[in-house]
């Protein structure tokens, strides 16, 4: 079905999970309002593909706790603020405008591929932890590894000014 006139979602109190292809292709999508009961998304099925209007979205309600795949290809997001699992390939791969990320440590898992296939520069600040503190929890393959557009702040090296999105 069309669905690329879709510009607001309010979804169900009784959501727990998104899966496949929920938004693909929904190019006004502008805003989305997820329920406390979420606990998953999986991108997988491009769930946020194409959504070029979706600049941002709040990935994090306290029950999110897992957000797998790279399904957003194409999306619009300029800023995501992580508080759950970030797993399971290039979670930020082809994002044309993702200019920040920022990482809570509640949850976090990173793979080699994480910071991979970028579109754009992007920084990720993990501002509750410090370099060691990261690289000690999750070794140093996902740095090594990362895309050369990616630039790394971390709770001892945040750059002055910077706001952490509620």
């Amino acid at each position: 079905k069309d669905m690329a006139a879709l510009e607001n979602v309010s979804l169900p109190a009784t959501l727990t999970v998104i899966n496949g292809e929920a938004f693909k292709g929904c190019t006004n999508l502008s805003k989305i309002n997820y329920p406390a009961s979420l606990t998953s998304v999986n991108t997988w099925g491009c769930v946020f593909n194409g959504c070029s209007s979706l600049k941002s979205i709040p990935l994090s309600p306290t029950g999110l706790n897992t957000f797998y795949g790279s399904g957003m290809e194409g999306s619009g997001l300029e800023v995501m603020k992580l508080r759950m699992k970030a797993e399971e390939g290039a979670v930020f791969a082809g994002m044309p405008n993702l200019k920040h990320v920022f990482i809570m440590k509640t949850n976090l898992k990173m793979t080699a591929d994480t910071f991979k296939n970028l579109a754009c520069e992007t920084n990720f600040y993990f501002y509750e932890m410090t370099r060691a503190e990261v690289i000690k929890a999750h070794g140093e393959e996902w740095l090594n590894n990362a895309d050369e557009k990616a630039h790394f702040y971390f709770k001892d090296t945040m750059p002055e000014g910077v706001e952490i999105p509620e």
